[in-house]
């Protein structure tokens, strides 16, 4: 099995045009992030680029494979 970690980038202002808050909570999102643009307490990597915010969504891929020896077949018929 092998994982893999990632991080997906995204501005702040796409997301929050996709997601319809509510009225007012995007103004209370866009504060918490300004608010962690040097803490890092999100843990999302906020940052400005360009006068807008960005922040990285963490992903983990995870690839394995099964032993096909060890695999049950399981069928839906009834025996007659």
């Amino acid at each position: 099995m092998r994982t893999q970690l990632y991080k997906h980038e995204v501005q702040l202002e796409q997301v929050l045009e996709r997601s319809f808050p509510n009225p007012g909570d995007a103004d209370t999102i866009r504060q918490i992030f300004i608010e962690d643009l040097h803490a890092n307490r999100l843990g999302l990597g906020a940052h400005c680029r360009d006068r807008n915010i960005h922040y990285a969504y963490p992903i983990a891929a995870v690839v394995g494979r099964s032993n096909p020896r060890k695999r049950k077949v399981v069928s839906d018929e009834k025996d007659a």
